[in-house]
């Protein structure tokens, strides 16, 4: 078959490219632990500086909490309240905390204690994540001096949490599987990229264009070898996601599996649509990055919730291959959902698929330009 030698021609051709074969191997490792360490959103140990005027036992206890808490970390004693000021523009600090002079005495009193909190909100998100561990750190403190007389009561109501799917709050849990999804799309789209534009210019185009060959042929035999090749990136990512960053894998490996290859699909059709349409290997491969990368993580819900983005936004997300493949990703990784759950994601994963080498098999002709 026809298809067959096309297949073979490009393993043979992949095989001898060794400096392709250490990329396969060891970029997507790369990536993984980079992103994996890098991206969190788990916010620790922020900074904070204390200007204590009360020096008394309760400032002094309050003050203690910060310390049993993990979320944060006193980074200095402050003698006045113009060195908060420096260091919240040195951005040295996250939070300066101001305890006034009358502090012990008006918790006591029960007047309540007034102090003054300055939050850095150069960076909105710390800033936001910083006031609610503040908040929580104030809310047990103050339970302990403000308590309902003895009596008056009320019927007791006690709210027991239970967070599934995630009960650690890990983010990795949450991020790492968004990790696997763009370096599959990137590589998918990198590696097929360069697929048809090297034969352009090296001229053995004129081979292909003179042979009986029919483009959708020519095609399915170009992407078949890096489909294996990405499906050894996918064992090799989900394993290092596993015995890395310890995220749990609940669902079917097989199912996970399937939709590797609905998603593989989609990324090696852009990067064959991507080679179809460029003049030289190094303009397609910095086209293929940029229409890989760029939507999977700023339109996939990677960072962005979908849901938030405006309504144009959010039809364009839906080309997005990665979209689907991220919901796949984290429902079968955290939530052990199934194919009878997820098959809504598979079938935009097979029209997005057919879509994409639809586009490259019609963009591919059997003309020299």
């Amino acid at each position: 078959m026809r298809y067959l030698a096309v297949m073979q021609r490009e393993t043979i051709t992949i095989t001898r490219d060794k400096r392709l074969l250490l990329i396969v191997v060891f970029f997507p490792l790369l990536l993984l632990i980079i992103y994996g360490y890098g991206v969190t959103f788990d916010i620790m140990h922020v900074p904070i500086a204390v200007y204590d005027q009360s020096n008394s036992v309760i400032s002094r206890e309050l003050i203690d909490r910060y310390y049993a808490s993990e979320y944060f970390k006193i980074t200095e004693f402050t003698r006045s309240r113009q060195r908060i000021d420096e260091l919240l523009i040195n951005d040295d600090i996250i939070i300066g905390l101001v305890i006034p002079p009358d502090f012990a005495g008006n918790m006591k009193s029960r007047k309540g204690g007034v102090v003054q909190v300055l939050i850095n909100g150069s960076d909105a998100n710390t800033a936001s994540v910083a006031l609610g561990y503040h908040a929580a750190v104030f809310a047990d403190f103050t339970g302990k001096y403000f308590k309902l007389p003895e009596n008056i009561s009320f019927p007791e109501v006690q709210a027991e949490n239970r967070i599934w799917y995630n009960p650690g709050l890990k983010s990795s849990n949450f991020i790492v599987p968004g990790i696997i999804a763009i370096i599959m799309m990137l590589m998918g789209a990198i590696l097929t990229s360069t697929a048809i534009v090297k034969e352009k210019e090296s001229g053995t185009i004129e081979q292909i264009v003179a042979s009986p060959v029919k483009s959708w042929e020519y095609i399915a035999g170009k992407i078949s070898p890096y489909i294996i090749i990405s499906l050894f990136d996918v064992i090799l990512v989900v394993t290092a996601a596993y015995f890395i960053f310890d995220v749990p894998v609940r669902g079917s490996l097989l199912q996970l599996g399937f939709f590797a290859i609905l998603f593989l699909a989609n990324a090696l059709g852009v990067g064959l649509f991507v080679s179809s349409v460029s003049k030289n290997v190094v303009g397609a491969q910095m086209m293929a990055a940029l229409i890989s990368l760029l939507p999977s993580i700023l339109l996939s819900g990677f960072v962005f919730p979908i849901g938030s983005m405006p309504k144009t936004i959010q039809a364009i997300t839906y080309l997005v291959p990665a979209r689907y493949f991220l919901e796949v990703l984290r429902g079968i990784f955290l939530k052990g959902t199934g194919v009878s759950i997820l098959w809504p994601q598979g079938l935009f994963l097979c029209a997005n698929a057919m879509f994409f080498l639809s586009l490259a098999s019609f963009k591919f002709k059997k003309t020299l330009d």
